[in-house]
């Protein structure tokens, strides 16, 4: 891996073919998909959500459901900003992205699209966008009048598919010139309090992709112009702190239902999962198994896919009145649900 991941010109050549095509949509946006998912009359309003009370933000991050979007910049085959404006409008806090290396004249950027090639050269989606774009955006509407819950943290997830270790740096230099005033300083673990990362960005780097990333992204001693992207991560996933499980691996293990403590306001949880339909590509996560049989706290959704499962996970956050729900309110919340569902049975 070594020696693929250090030999950054014969990547670059074998990628020029390949994702010429792709060079060529960088940017390039159909809003007809987006503008189907905006106007879906299924979409409840969100009168409802509001920021995380500071009295009920003392708890470890692993005590809270965040209100996830998967592939957050996609709005069915295209890749569009304006679906992450939608999303944070919407009260979701985390966002997840795919980020590739691609060629834009003699150069290359990191873009948001995405892409089920283990060699991260074609792209599902008809376009990409640059990720500076999509930086922007986020960090321009979540802590505004646009998100009814504007002093909630902003937890960024970047998967960063390519094999050219450049792109490290290069992340590391968008995070720093557009999320860098906002963003939280320092690491996080499993005892850092939500109340500690309010109104911050809160950078999550998959570490299971390329899991000697770290080595890659470090800048030699010589070039002061490198940015080094292990200064401005704040935590991994695929880690001990946030577990990263595909849906479809999760289903597939026991169940294993997490228990309110006795003094009502903590759980049984170890860790925070983040849990991703990798595979599903035609159906969203079931909130109510996520939660009951494993404890998931961070779901990630495809809002174009707009389902039954969807709008349950909108209904649950909307009656929550927030996007940063505790765990311990989930649990009952659930559990009621569950009740009604086998008295109509």
């Amino acid at each position: 891996m070594k020696e693929n991941m250090e030999n950054r010109s014969d990547i670059r050549e074998n990628m020029e073919d390949k994702s010429s095509f792709a060079a060529d949509m960088v940017g390039a946006v159909d809003n007809e998909d987006f503008l189907k998912v905006k106007n879906n009359k299924d979409f409840l309003s969100v009168g409802n959500i509001q920021s995380m009370q500071p009295k009920y933000a003392n708890l470890p991050l692993k005590e809270y459901c965040i209100k996830s979007a998967y592939n957050a910049a996609t709005s069915g085959k295209t890749v569009n900003k304006n679906m992450v404006k939608f999303l944070l409008s919407r009260g979701c806090r985390l966002l997840d992205f795919e980020v590739f290396y691609n060629k834009k004249g003699d150069s290359f950027e990191p873009v948001v699209a995405e892409s089920t090639d283990p060699e991260f050269k074609i792209y599902d989606t008809e376009n990409s966008v640059p990720l500076q774009n999509i930086f922007s955006t986020a960090v321009s509407n979540a802590f505004s009048g646009n998100s009814p819950n504007k002093k909630d943290p902003l937890f960024i997830h970047l998967r960063i598919k390519t094999k050219d270790t450049q792109c490290y740096a290069e992340v590391a230099k968008l995070i720093d010139s557009v999320l860098k005033p906002k963003l939280y300083d320092g690491n996080i673990d499993r005892d850092t309090k939500l109340s500690e990362l309010m109104g911050k960005v809160v950078i999550i780097i998959d570490k299971t992709i390329h899991r000697d990333y770290k080595e890659y992204a470090k800048c030699k001693g010589t070039d002061v112009s490198c940015y080094d992207l292990s200064n401005y991560l704040n935590i991994e996933s695929g880690s001990q702190t946030i577990n990263l499980v595909g849906l479809m691996q999760l289903e597939n293990q026991a169940a294993n239902p997490p228990l309110i403590k006795d003094d009502n306001v903590s759980t049984t949880a170890i860790s925070s999962k983040l849990v991703l339909p990798y595979q599903k590509a035609n159906v969203n996560p079931d909130m109510k198994k996520m939660i009951l049989n494993y404890g998931g706290q961070m779901i990630g959704y495809r809002y174009h896919l707009v389902d039954e499962n969807l709008m349950d996970c909108e209904t649950f956050f909307n009656d929550n009145k927030g996007g940063i729900v505790p765990l311990a309110a989930a649990i009952p919340y659930f559990e009621r649900v569950q009740k009604e569902l086998s008295r109509k049975k």
